[in-house]
């Protein structure tokens, strides 16, 4: 006889002028998926932890600066890695969101940067958190 294997799902609610949700794999640990988002005048980004059988972990929002654009995600060792760069060049910074798989808490570093360039990928190693990748 064959085995039946019942599959979680997640719903989400959209509304019509709302945008869809990118998904993020963290590999055996589930996956995370992601919107921008308008809440009072504040643009976050509305992030959802899943683990491996759909269930919701946690849920949360990162307060992200107008105009900066993603450029880069990556999951290393139990962290949530999000790059963005400001939409043109009039700025060069960079913003880093380094968030926990476990509890959804983050820290945000500001990179600084003097040379405008818009990297295609960037690396997380142990001596440095970006090493990265124009080609």
């Amino acid at each position: 006889m064959p085995k039946i294997i019942q599959s979680n799902r997640i719903e989400v609610p959209l509304f019509s002028d709302d945008q869809g949700f990118e998904v993020i794999n963290a590999y055996q640990d589930g996956l995370f998926i992601f919107r921008r988002l308008l809440l009072n005048g504040a643009e976050v980004l509305d992030l959802i932890k899943l683990d491996s059988t759909c269930e919701q972990r946690w849920r949360g929002q990162l307060p992200v600066t107008r105009k900066f654009i993603l450029m880069g995600k990556k999951v290393e060792k139990n962290l949530l890695y999000l790059l963005f760069r400001f939409q043109d060049f009039s700025k060069n910074d960079f913003e880093l969101f380094v968030v926990d798989q476990a509890n959804g808490k983050y820290s945000k570093y500001i990179i600084k940067n003097f040379i405008p360039f818009s990297p295609n990928d960037f690396q997380v190693t142990e001596k440095s958190s970006v090493d990265w990748r124009l080609f």
